[in-house]
C-alpha cells in the first residue's frame, strides 16, 4: 500500500452502505479514479462484505490505537488518513477519536489526517495537535468527507449549511424575470443579502448553480443568508429592481456611446 487512503473505524449503522458511497464518491474525482481505499477496523472480523470488496476496498482487522496495526496498514505511506467517530451519537467517542489522533501526530500524520468530532467543544483540542481537518460525523452524506479530502475547507461551507448558528438556505418566493444568473447574483452580494445559491422554476424544479448568463425565468430563490439578520421578501425584491434599473441606464448609456449621441 502506497498513497492511499485509511479510514480508521466504521459507523455504527449501515458501515457498508456509507463506504460504498465513499468509494463510489472519491473515485469519480479526477486524480483519485483508482486511489486504493483501506479500512482499519474491527467491525468486519469475517472480512468486508462483496459489494466492498468488489470494488478494491480492502480491510484490516484491528483498532486505530494499536500502533502495530497502523503500521500493519501502511499509516506512514498514506496519502489521506480518516478518522470516524466509533459512535456518531456519543461525545464519548471523542475520546478514542483524540488517543487515535494523537497517535498519528506523534507519527508526524496530523496534517494528512481528517478526524470526525462529535462534540464542537472538542474542537479545538483536536486543532491543537494539528491535524488536518475536524468535521461533525455527517452519516448520511458521505460526499462531505469526500469534499474534505479532495477540496480542503469546503467542509466549513458544507456545515455551516447544515448548521442554523451562523448561516442558513432560506427560500424566497418571488418572480423572476430579465435577469440572468449572473445578474441576480451580483445583485444580492451588493446589496448586503447574502449569496444566491439556486432557483425555483415555473415547474417548481430547484435549478442549483445555472449558467451565469442563462435568463432567469422562475418563482423563488434559495439564498445562503445570515441567521442573525435575514432579510424580508421585499428586500430582496426591491435589490432585483435596482439592478434592472441600473442595468437598464447601463445599456442606454452604452447604446447612446455607440451611436455618439451623448
Amino acid at each position: 500500500m502506497n498513497n492511499h487512503i485509511i479510514i480508521i473505524n466504521t459507523p455504527q449503522h449501515g458501515g457498508d452502505q456509507y463506504f460504498m458511497r465513499f468509494a463510489s464518491q472519491i473515485r469519480e474525482i479526477p486524480g483519485y479514479e483508482t486511489i486504493p481505499i483501506m479500512i482499519l477496523t474491527r467491525k468486519f472480523p469475517m472480512g468486508l462484505p462483496t459489494e466492498l470488496s468488489d470494488i478494491g476496498v480492502v480491510h484490516h482487522h484491528g483498532a486505530g490505537f494499536d500502533p502495530e496495526a497502523l503500521k500493519a496498514v501502511h499509516a506512514g505511506s498514506a496519502r489521506h488518513i480518516i478518522v470516524l467517530a466509533a459512535d456518531e451519537a456519543d461525545p464519548f467517542s471523542d475520546s478514542l477519536t483524540f488517543d487515535i489522533a494523537h497517535r498519528l501526530t506523534e507519527i508526524n500524520l496530523g496534517h494528512r489526517t481528517i478526524v470526525e468530532c462529535v462534540n464542537d467543544q472538542n474542537r479545538g483540542r483536536f486543532k491543537s495537535l494539528g491535524v488536518r481537518i475536524v468535521l461533525r460525523p455527517v452519516r448520511t452524506y458521505p460526499e462531505i468527507m469526500v469534499r474534505s479530502v479532495v477540496a480542503p475547507g469546503s467542509e466549513k461551507v458544507l456545515e455551516d449549511m447544515f448548521n442554523y448558528e451562523h448561516d442558513h438556505p432560506h427560500r424566497y418566493d418571488l418572480q423572476l424575470d430579465d435577469l440572468n444568473w449572473a445578474d441576480i447574483v451580483s445583485a444580492l452580494v451588493r446589496h448586503g443579502i447574502g449569496t444566491a445559491l439556486a432557483y425555483i422554476d415555473e415547474d417548481d424544479e430547484v435549478i442549483c448553480h445555472p449558467p451565469t448568463n442563462e435568463e432567469i425565468e422562475g418563482k423563488g430563490l434559495i439564498v445562503l443568508v445570515k441567521s442573525s439578520e435575514t432579510p424580508e421578501v421585499s428586500v430582496v425584491q426591491e435589490a432585483l429592481e435596482r439592478y434592472r434599473a441600473f442595468l437598464k441606464q447601463w445599456r442606454a448609456h452604452s447604446a447612446d456611446q455607440e451611436t455618439g449621441d451623448y
